[in-house]
């Protein structure tokens, strides 16, 4: 069996493969059918989005200001049939009454390890099984938010270190899956090409390195 993964990140809402000014090689449908024609090259196929998917654009501002029912961003990934989501930091920024009506309506999709509070409910992993090989994908997004986000937009949501839950979750993956995928809306903090080195302040506003180590 063949199996192909794909993970994308920060789509920021951009639909058409163009920032409003040039075309660019960028947007929901160009990844979309990039996917749809590749998968068919294998078994199966899994898709995963780390986050910073419904803000950034002159459309998500727009989806904002109109007060939507239903994310049409979100329904377009949900066209191309991923299978996860994991939550990024620039989600809060509309507020949470649009960030729950984003994703209350796949909230069993989300994978999310380390955000507590949210009006939906969401799981720390989630195990996909093909002919017997299983995959856990475990979630988590920057703890780093309280720092940057309005207090208005996280009120009484608790940010845990990432680091600390997955250790809780570590031995449960391994005892019931063959592969491990650390899906984290972060940055790496240290050089991964010499032995770990710092190139920011070690914050704990990107712990990438700190995950593989």
């Amino acid at each position: 069996m063949k199996l192909v993964i794909y993970q994308t990140s920060d789509l920021h809402g951009y639909v058409y493969p163009t920032n409003y000014v040039t075309e660019q090689p960028l947007g929901i449908l160009k990844i979309g059918s990039y996917m749809k024609k590749d998968e068919l090259n294998y078994d199966a196929s899994l898709k995963i989005d780390c986050g910073d998917l419904v803000q950034g654009s002159a459309l998500t501002h727009y989806l904002y200001k109109h007060d939507i029912e239903r994310n049409p961003i979100i329904e377009g990934l949900e066209n191309i049939k991923y299978d996860a989501y994991v939550l990024g930091n620039h989600e809060f920024n509309y507020g949470l009454d649009y960030l729950n009506k984003s994703y209350s309506p796949i909230c069993d999709k989300i994978i999310n390890g380390n955000i507590e509070g949210l009006d939906f409910d969401t799981k720390p992993y989630k195990i996909f099984e093909f002919d017997g090989f299983k995959v856990g994908c475990i979630g988590f997004t920057t703890s780093f938010i309280p720092n940057w986000e309005r207090p208005c937009n996280i009120e009484g949501l608790s940010f845990n270190d990432p680091v600390e839950i997955y250790a809780k979750y570590e031995e449960e993956l391994k005892e019931n899956c063959d592969f491990i995928i650390v899906c984290y809306h972060g940055g790496f903090e240290k050089s991964l090409e010499d032995n770990t080195t710092p190139t920011e302040a070690l914050t704990k506003e990107n712990q990438g390195s700190e995950l593989l180590e």
